[in-house]
């Protein structure tokens, strides 16, 4: 019986048949990192509610008005006054604030002397938020003139009664300037001290008899004498006391004046 001859075996490389395509889906623990993206959030901040805010600053003026006295206020003239450091303590107390220093720092000159005192402040309120107030005072204050004894410790007093004032002030009475800032700042009466009831009087009279001088009949004369103090009134918000002063001076000097010989 014939047989069939035998094919040689020879090596042949094996090759894996060609894979399927199939849409594969990773979920994110599969691919071992996070997928998901979140988008920005687009919100915008926004302003507290009109109605609210005027509201809130209407209680805020009412309790200053219940709770301080005169002596807590400076006067400034032209009817400007600043609440005063006990002023705002009060306020402090009746808002449940918590006040607190948190830098103080003496600049000194190179001879060690001191020449200004920084100091921040922090006010925090029962619910958390707090304002941030800074205050400085320099030796150049018109208050520290001919001192010296005690002036490293006025300094900083000084400036931490401004810081602490800013901070209250920056958190529950929107910015309103304090007495002592402004004295800082020097932003009392712009023109000097308001004039007194007797100074404005007195000036009203002077310039009557000046008009009167100057030929005017008295009724005229008071008339404009009227007229100038008001527009005084308008142009500077109050009359100055050393102008007032000068005018009545002035009325004085020429009512001594002899008249002239004919």
């Amino acid at each position: 019986m014939s047989q069939e001859p035998v094919e040689e075996v020879v090596e042949a490389e094996v090759v894996d048949p060609e894979p399927v395509e199939k849409d594969i889906e990773l979920t994110a623990a599969e691919a071992g990192q996070e997928l998901a993206v979140t988008p920005g959030s687009m919100d915008v901040m926004r302003p507290l509610d009109a109605d609210q805010l005027v509201e809130s600053f209407r209680e805020y003026q009412a309790l200053r008005g219940k709770l301080l006295t005169p002596d807590d206020y400076q006067g400034a003239g032209g009817g400007k006054k600043f609440v005063k450091k006990s002023g705002w303590r009060k306020i402090a107390t009746a808002f449940g604030l918590n006040v607190e220093v948190r830098s103080s720092v003496v600049d000194r000159d190179d001879d060690g002397n001191p020449l200004r005192a920084a100091v921040v402040a922090r006010a925090i309120a029962p619910n958390g938020r707090f304002s941030d107030g800074d205050g400085y005072c320099a030796v150049t204050e018109k208050r520290f003139a001919g001192n010296s004894e005690k002036l490293e410790n006025d300094l900083r007093a000084t400036a931490t009664t401004r810081a602490k004032n800013r901070a209250i002030s920056d958190l529950v009475g929107m910015g309103e300037v304090s007495a002592e800032e402004a004295d800082g700042r020097g932003s009392g009466p712009e023109w000097g001290p308001e004039a007194t009831e007797q100074q404005t009087s007195g000036v009203k009279n002077a310039l009557g008899y000046l008009f009167t001088a100057l030929g005017h009949d008295p009724e005229s004369a008071q008339v404009c004498a009227a007229e100038v103090v008001g527009k005084w009134g308008e142009s500077y918000d109050y009359i100055p006391g050393a102008s007032a002063g000068a005018v009545i001076l002035l009325a004085k000097h020429v009512q001594s004046i002899p008249p002239p010989k004919e």
